[in-house]
């Protein structure tokens, strides 16, 4: 079998569509060849490279070519992970392939496909205009979470904070990162910051920001970080699963339009605290005292188990073996 993904990622759009589909394409990869197809350029070449040097072919491709190499591919499968599509892509693109499906966050099109993906917490609010056969795979239960997330030891929260993890992405085209290190060390000087410096990252000058009580991170084993860490300062993408899995205690900061409704639901239910100021990121600290900490890392464990992509992949393969298909 042959399942083929469409996703990109680069220095501008962020690296989440690449990051959680890999996740996916892991456990794919155990019953079907996998390809990607994903947009040439340099503003997309971080995306490229991150998943050929996880050994995944990777067919490059251009916006106004992109139906006609998708169909020269004669996959069983394609899944689409991306913004940058239409419902005319999603008609056209059932006629190629035998089983489609869709990684969505938005809810913006009627999808003409065989299985929608939408891991976010707001997913069930959803009313999707879908095919009467399409299957809805909606919540946190499908979050896409790498297997090191699987049922991880629960976080033991102290009574002081004393390591706080910082990850905004894997790019972070902003400098969001330097300017949230500048605003919180000299005042926090007794909390040690882990600084986790994505594939995509461009600001060369964080390295002078590495001192005694901040340390930087490049291609970390994510869950030892997490779990060694009082509180997490994270963009409010993929990554919210991920601590949740692990039960950390967090402050959201919004880095992406498509970022707000996870991270006013996640504050509307008390499960993260929001800072959607960077000068307020200062006070969240100082709020979050121990019985608060404590209580939001109740709700984070149950929100999350880390078997997302195991669902997710049984659900694909059953689909590929249907008879009827």
């Amino acid at each position: 079998m042959r399942v083929i993904i469409r996703a990109d990622g680069g220095s501008n759009i962020g690296m989440g569509h690449i990051m959680r589909t890999s996740v996916i394409a892991q456990k794919l990869q155990e019953f079907s060849e996998v390809i990607y197809v994903c947009k040439k350029g340099n503003e997309f070449e971080n995306g490229i490279q991150y998943l050929k040097k996880q050994g995944y072919e990777v067919r490059e491709t251009d916006r106004v070519n992109i139906i006609s190499d998708l169909s020269l591919l004669k996959g069983n499968c394609l899944i689409t992970d991306s913004y940058d599509i239409d419902e005319k892509y999603f008609a056209l693109t059932k006629d190629i392939f035998p089983i489609t499906g869709y990684i969505d966050d938005l809810n913006q099109y009627k999808l003409n496909v065989d299985f929608v993906i939408n891991q976010n917490i707001y997913a069930q609010d959803l009313i999707y205009d879908v095919c009467t056969n399409t299957q809805l795979f909606l919540g946190p239960q499908y979050a896409l979470l790498r297997d090191e997330f699987l049922n991880p030891p629960k976080n033991r929260i102290n009574k002081n904070i004393k390591n706080i993890i910082i990850t905004l992405g894997g790019c972070d085209t902003q400098n969001l990162t330097g300017e949230i290190i500048e605003n919180l060390y000299r005042d926090f000087s007794d909390i040690v910051f882990h600084v986790v410096v994505g594939p995509g990252f461009r600001n060369t000058e964080l390295r002078k920001l590495e001192l005694e009580n901040v340390k930087l991170y490049y291609n970390p084993k994510m869950v030892e970080i997490m779990l060694k860490s009082d509180l997490a300062i994270s963009a409010c993408g993929s990554t919210l699963y991920e601590l949740a899995a692990c039960g950390i205690p967090t402050i959201g900061v919004i880095v992406a339009e498509n970022q707000k409704r996870a991270a006013l639901k996640m504050k509307e239910l008390g499960i993260i605290e929001l800072a959607e100021e960077h000068s307020a990121l200062k006070q969240a600290i100082k709020v979050l005292d121990y019985n608060k900490r404590k209580k939001m890392s109740q709700y984070l464990n149950k929100l999350v188990d880390g078997f997302g992509a195991k669902r997710i992949s049984e659900e694909i393969y059953s689909l590929l073996t249907n008879g009827d298909k």
